[in-house]
């Protein structure tokens, strides 16, 4: 795909159950890469093909009833609703966005629901009626994942989903994404950290002015080699 000005013939393709990193220095094009499958961004060129074959359709609203979700470590930008309680965060796409309820919403049966993802992700909260900003970084992060994971998506996209949150919780939410590639979901992480990158995922794409310029796997997927290639000095 290419995105005048972003991205220039961008070729990605990710497997069921498979962590695909893209790293990349600020404004090398990387993010820009979960910008199109997200739908925010629209390539001039190519197109996105979801997991069962369909092309995604153009717009944020389209992807997300297609089933790709974003996690960002903005969490305040793009992830959570803060003075609202953990149920009302946790059922916004699902129930809110996607209508898989129906138009009458049972507040005690969403309560309910959304208590079950909640807890199935740790967060810790006095209640499902606390609200989500009185609660720690971490556990914020955990309820944008709650809120996915009922959402059931067969992408999802994270833009740095460990920012800023303790090592317990960073740990936490690896265990998360194991569990999520597990069951089979394709997982898109841009990320600065480069051993983050190296230590859970499967492959990582490295670009560098809008191209890929490498990709690692295996015994070449160490957090040094993707400091080299995102820095140039891996040949591209």
């Amino acid at each position: 795909m290419t995105v005048p000005g972003r991205l220039h013939e961008v070729s990605l393709e990710a497997a069921p159950g498979e962590i695909l990193g893209i790293a990349g220095l600020v404004g090398s094009g990387h993010t820009d890469v979960l910008r199109v499958v997200a739908g925010a961004l629209s390539p001039a060129s190519g197109h996105v093909e979801l997991p069962g074959g369909a092309h995604l359709a153009p717009g944020i609203r389209a992807a997300v009833k297609a089933g790709v979700g974003l996690i960002s470590g903005d969490r305040r930008g793009v992830g959570i609703t803060a003075d609202k309680s953990v149920w009302e965060n946790v059922v916004q796409v699902d129930a809110v966005g996607l209508a898989r309820h129906g138009g009458w919403l049972a507040a005690g049966a969403l309560r309910a629901a959304a208590r079950v993802f909640a807890e199935r992700v740790g967060v810790r909260m006095s209640s499902i009626e606390q609200a989500v900003d009185q609660l720690s970084g971490g556990n914020q992060q955990k309820v944008v994942f709650a809120k996915w994971l009922a959402a059931r998506p067969s992408v999802l996209l994270m833009d740095d989903p460990a920012r800023g949150i303790d090592i317990g919780a960073r740990a936490e939410i690896y265990a998360l994404m194991a569990e999520l590639a597990q069951a089979g979901a394709v997982q898109l992480l841009a990320s600065s950290d480069p051993k983050e990158l190296a230590e859970i995922c499967h492959r990582v794409v490295v670009i560098r002015k809008g191209r890929v310029s490498a990709v690692l796997d295996g015994a070449g997927l160490t957090a040094h080699a993707v400091l080299e290639a995102v820095n140039g000095d891996h040949a591209p």
